[in-house]
């Protein structure tokens, strides 16, 4: 197997020591127990399912647990680790303290989260790892809109529009004073107030491979005694999207030069795409050898014992290779986080895998501070062709002309952005760009607009809960940040406790030996 690990490391020294922040200030994070028993768990009015014994994981993540048979299920509510601030107790999106509108999230990217690159001793498979495996396990359903294309001409209690500043230093040039934002969809519950419904199982089970519904993993597999994916070009590409009503592998439109994989999302990138090829021939080949070890088993047994596997190393390569690099030897240690040596764990099934909100709509986004504009094919030979991000959104033309191989070894080869509270333009001005526009969205105020969507508290309660740290004025920020940062933070907040947890987070410096705080 493949080493993430050295993979994800850039081979030249850090331009720049990190500062000891433990020096500075005295951490008193809780203890795992005690943040687990924090978890708020919605009451959801379903029934449980009923389930039979199967050696292997269902397709949307239900009776994993056998006495909660919906936890970690795909399209089911989201937990919290704390109670939703919605500006009217019930749904409506979050206001300041004072109950006046909060600032812009643009206006909040624009003078906290403005590009100032610097790499990383990180390569860019880091942060396309986190994509990834974001991928596998968290999807917030969105609420569809009839007659609704643009939320800034038209009006729906849906819409939650982004207002953009009149002095945009970028958006002004387009006279654009407005970015179109669609609320999440409501999850149907027992609590009195809006929650929100993850569309993916919550379990690192490969669902971004395989899907998420019966009916996903069904339009994924050849149907024949193989026990394999569908592909094209001779198993070099994922296949097209499925035809309506026809999940037949051979009679799609081989003409559309689209992906169609476990996850939806398969066409974001091309790096995310060729990652989600690279696992397509993997469970592939494995089915082909597992075959020749064993001619008796069945296709079903083939697929089964390929995707067990497949599952099981990306949670290898999370656990082992990932998130030590992510939160340090500290934290693993600490949370018990760590592989085993030798033996193993025992099922706890009053653990509920369920996706917690604050993780999804802030926290695990943190990645997107890595991502670099730039991103490069390198060939065989060292040869390297540099390309922009912004103009490869929704773009699959660089596999279809044989680049899977050059853009895994760009990623490889390159450095990330160092986790700071810059972002690269690319994804501040020109997120989803079509090829012939002139811009796009801005993905830091969209996560800061999907915050205050899910009604997340602000930063400054989280920091109480996680390091026992009470926050009440801008200079405290100190502890966690730099004092510009916080300055900054002082320049547009009303108050201290109106920073939305997304932008905090993103502002923290970085223990010695991890990415995050």
């Amino acid at each position: 197997m493949l080493n993430f690990n050295k993979l994800c490391w850039v081979d030249h020294n850090e331009t720049e020591t990190t500062k000891d922040v433990n020096n500075r200030i005295e951490l008193h994070l809780i203890n795992k127990d005690d943040l687990i028993s924090k978890v708020i768990h919605n009451g959801q009015c379903n029934e449980q399912i009923k389930c039979y014994h199967n050696k292997y994981r269902t397709a949307d993540g239900s009776c994993n647990n056998l006495i909660n048979s919906r936890w970690g299920k795909s399209f089911e509510c989201v937990n919290r680790l704390q109670r939703p601030v919605y500006a009217d107790g019930k749904g409506s999106p979050k206001v300041a303290k004072s109950g006046k509108r909060l600032p812009s999230a643009r206006l909040i990217s624009n003078v906290q989260h403005s590009s100032n690159y610097s790499a990383s001793k990180f390569t860019h498979m880091l942060m396309q790892w986190g994509q990834f495996l974001d991928h596998d396990i968290t999807s917030t359903a969105m609420s569809t809109l009839k007659h609704v294309f643009d939320c800034c001409f038209q009006s729906s209690h849906e819409c939650y529009p982004i207002e953009i500043p009149k002095d945009d230093q970028f958006f002004s040039q387009f006279k654009s004073r407005c970015m179109s934002f669609i609320r999440s969809a409501p999850c149907s519950t027992c609590n009195k107030h809006r929650e929100q419904i993850n569309a993916l199982t919550a379990f690192i089970d490969a669902s971004n491979v395989y899907g998420s519904t019966d009916n996903e993993t069904r339009t994924m597999r050849i149907n024949d005694e193989t026990g394999m994916l569908c592909s094209q070009r001779n198993g070099l590409l994922l296949p097209p999207p499925p035809n309506e009503n026809d999940n037949d592998c051979s009679t799609r439109n081989h003409r559309i030069r689209f992906f169609a994989a476990g996850d939806v999302r398969v066409n974001v990138l091309p790096s995310l795409s060729a990652l989600h090829t690279l696992f397509m021939r993997h469970h592939n080949s494995l089915c082909f050898h597992l075959k020749q070890i064993n001619p008796h088993w069945d296709e079903e047994t083939l697929f089964q014992e390929a995707r067990r596997i497949v599952g099981a190393q990306l949670q290898l390569i999370t656990f082992k290779e990932f998130l030590p690099l992510v939160l340090g030897n500290e934290y693993m240690d600490k949370f018990s986080l760590k592989l085993l040596q030798s033996g193993r764990t025992t099922y706890n099934n009053s653990l509920n895998p369920t996706l917690i909100s604050e993780f999804s709509t802030a926290a695990f986004r943190f990645g997107h501070t890595l991502i670099n504009g730039e991103f490069h094919r390198i060939k065989s030979n060292g040869e390297s062709q540099r390309y922009l991000l912004r103009d490869n959104f929704f773009n699959p033309n660089p596999l279809h002309f044989g680049d899977i191989d050059n853009i895994i070894r760009g990623m490889i080869g390159t450095p990330s952005q160092r986790f700071n509270p810059s972002v690269a333009e690319d994804v501040r001005n020109y997120l989803f760009k079509r090829r012939h526009e002139k811009f796009g969205l801005d993905l830091i105020a969209v996560n800061i607009q999907r915050g205050r969507d899910h009604g997340i508290p602000g930063y400054t309660v989280f920091v109480n809960l996680c390091f026992g740290i009470n926050i009440t004025s801008f200079d405290d920020l100190e502890t966690l940040m730099t004092r510009n940062s916080a300055k900054k933070y002082s320049s547009i907040y009303e108050s201290v406790d109106d920073i939305d947890l997304y932008s905090g987070i993103l502002s923290e410096q970085s223990l010695p030996d991890a990415i995050l705080r």
